[in-house]
């Protein structure tokens, strides 16, 4: 019987990923075109269902009993999928492409998520990895010594093309020959939000956390925390722009805050946790002080760019 519910999990979450490869193939079709009224509301709308169902579908299959065996399973052929369409705008399959990437992308970021998530042995270890990985992101994107910010600045085409993308609804129909023309992209995840995602909604099985309730938080905040994004994304704050943030940040704290009765840190435990976030946070801090040399070098590089 255990072996059966746990199948269904497996299923649920092909069924999800089905259903999102079908409504984005529907949205792609040159006959599906929103009236430019319409358009600010059938964005909101397609980004909420864009996000939640990849949620949904990685909480539907994280119910299941992993193994490092059965993560790899998922790894290796999601990726060789997802890096087999990265990049690839053209041709006759152009439409198909976008979806085979998602669907790639999301098979491996749960099978890399499941296998780091049979590395922990027991549910207070989710506490300091929950800190780390939310002050690891934030010196990733919001420093110019993070290894995002080098990344999106050496090679942004490749960056953003090994991204996954929310589909924008197309509010006119495509030129003459341009039918197999791939919609434009109204906004990215990157590939750690679905990974660490995973590792976290596998953890709350494996050790009957409160499961159901951080799902039911986690859709609303992440959806919000991309509609400001998309929303803003223009604007900055100081050298933070808002059309990137660091969505390891809310997915951290909405599991701590929701699980934080379930854990029981002991003395040792909290001493080890609080020097982690110290370090991080002083890693954060000099990384964000490094901003105004980063702005003079940049301001240097355009000025010798020049002609």
């Amino acid at each position: 019987m255990a072996a059966t519910n746990t199948s269904n999990h497996l299923k649920g979450f092909f069924g999800a990923l089905a259903l999102l490869a079908l409504l984005a193939a529907i949205l792609s079709s040159p006959a599906v075109v929103i009236s430019p009224h319409m358009a600010p509301w059938a964005d909101i709308i397609v980004t909420i269902v864009f996000v939640s169902l990849p949620i949904l579908a990685l909480f539907i299959a994280a119910g299941h009993a992993w193994t490092p065996r059965l993560a790899l399973c998922f790894l290796v052929p999601g990726a060789l999928l997802y890096f087999g369409t990265v990049g690839t705008q053209s041709g006759p399959l152009a439409l198909v492409y976008p979806i085979i990437k998602s669907i790639g992308l999301i098979c491996w970021c749960l099978g890399l998520g499941a296998l780091l998530a049979t590395l922990l042995k027991e549910k207070n270890l989710v506490v300091p990895v929950a800190i780390f990985l939310a002050l690891l992101d934030m010196c990733l994107v919001l420093t110019p010594i993070g290894l995002t910010h080098q990344i999106m600045a050496q090679l942004p085409k490749v960056t953003q093309s090994a991204l996954y993308d929310i589909p924008k609804p197309r509010t006119a129909p495509p030129k003459k020959g341009e039918e197999s023309a791939p919609l434009q992209t109204l906004a990215e995840v990157g590939p750690a939000d679905f990974i660490f995602l995973s590792m976290f909604f596998v953890a709350l099985y494996r050790f009957k956390l409160r499961t159901r309730q951080t799902l039911f938080w986690i859709l609303p905040v992440l959806a919000c925390y991309l509609l400001v994004v998309m929303v803003f994304g223009r604007l900055s704050i100081g050298p933070v722009s808002l059309g990137a943030l660091p969505a390891l940040l809310p997915i951290g704290a909405t599991v701590l805050l929701v699980n934080w009765k379930e854990f029981d840190l002991d003395k040792e435990e909290k001493l080890s946790t609080a020097l982690i976030a110290i370090v991080m946070l002083g890693v954060l801090c000099y990384g964000m002080s490094r901003w105004p040399a980063e702005r003079a070098r940049m301001a240097s590089a355009a000025a010798a760019a020049k002609p």
